[in-house]
């Protein structure tokens, strides 16, 4: 029983670690991104550049949390920054209603690393949501 509990503690890090590989790879059109969000850190402006840096940021620390001080709420915290950043900078771009419809309609413009980041996304939510049910 103590084995599966602990196996269960594994994955939030699956779903951050999917977060953080997505960063490396192309995204798509269907954001407003062309190309991946490490791309973006070294070559975009303003705002763009800044939440593309912050959800790198809240993603490698939440792996470096998990490993280091493996508490809830620190994790929540790397989670709730690495998804409100995200959420914020491609919600307020204008196109990204619009792309999201097109999205569940035809999958043409999403990339690979668009759908392991999302998967990623939720992922680790469900490991944030086992774990806190588990203590």
């Amino acid at each position: 029983m103590a084995k599966k509990q602990s196996s269960l503690n594994y994955v939030y890090m699956v779903g951050m670690l999917l977060v953080l590989i997505s960063c490396f790879l192309p995204l798509g059109s269907f954001l407003v991104l062309k190309g991946t969000l490490i791309s973006t850190v070294k070559n975009g402006s303003g705002i763009l550049q800044a939440g593309a840096l912050i959800t790198l940021i809240g993603t490698i620390a939440g792996i470096i949390v998990f490993f280091v001080y493996n508490k809830f709420i620190a994790k929540l915290i790397c989670y709730i920054v690495t998804l409100s950043v995200f959420l914020y900078i491609y919600l307020n771009m204008g196109k990204f209603a619009k792309s999201v419809s097109k999205m569940f309609i035809r999958s043409s413009n999403i990339e690979f690393g668009a759908v392991l980041l999302i998967l990623g996304l939720v992922i680790a939510l469900a490991g944030l949501i086992l774990n806190r049910k588990q203590a």
